[in-house]
């Protein structure tokens, strides 16, 4: 993503979040998508705080799985194919935490935002098998898989839509969570 910020002329600073040196020129948003997570929750909402003005506004995003149009086939394909992912996997609509039980308190903890608030937004998308193909190994539970493991899998999932006519059709939700920095 950095090096395509460049080829664009964006002003890029590879750095850990909770590394990262502030500018003193305060931002009026930082976004963060798929990924606040991966940053130390002890740490990341101050230099959030940190790099926002009075009133600018932290916004996290992440996507979710709702409805899976052949999530019992699906399941079984996982349940022979992949059992130590199957009760955990996103991919099949299993739920997660929202964003506000993930990181709702220690943003509010570090005192220097408001209240948070969460909005979700509903999506339908049909995927192609290709599409659907090509996305399952970029999943952090797929990637844990041995190569092997994950070939087969992909091959059974591949034959379920096979079978029923070549789509897939994932009901999604996208959230984000905002917080006001006082």
């Amino acid at each position: 993503m950095a090096a395509v910020a460049l080829r664009r002329g964006v002003k890029v600073v590879v750095a850990p979040f909770e590394a990262w040196r502030v500018p003193d020129d305060p931002f009026d948003l930082v976004v963060c998508a798929q990924a606040w997570h991966w940053v130390d929750q002890a740490v990341g909402p101050t230099v959030a705080a940190d790099a926002l003005r009075p009133g600018g506004r932290l916004a996290l995003f992440s996507n979710g799985y709702q409805e899976v149009s052949l999530r019992d086939e699906l399941d079984a394909v996982y349940r022979e194919h992949a059992p130590q992912i199957v009760t955990k996997t996103f991919v099949l609509g299993r739920p997660g935490f929202t964003l506000t039980q993930a990181h709702a308190a220690p943003i509010e903890a570090c005192g220097r935002f408001g209240l948070v608030e969460e909005r979700s937004f509903r999506w339908e998308r049909i995927y192609s098998r290709e599409e659907w193909l090509d996305q399952l190994p970029t999943h952090s539970d797929h990637r844990t898989l041995r190569e092997d493991e994950l070939s087969t899998l992909l091959d059974h999932v591949g034959a379920v839509l096979d079978a029923n006519g070549g789509t897939l059709t994932i009901g999604h939700t996208t959230d984000v969570l905002l917080a006001v920095r006082s």
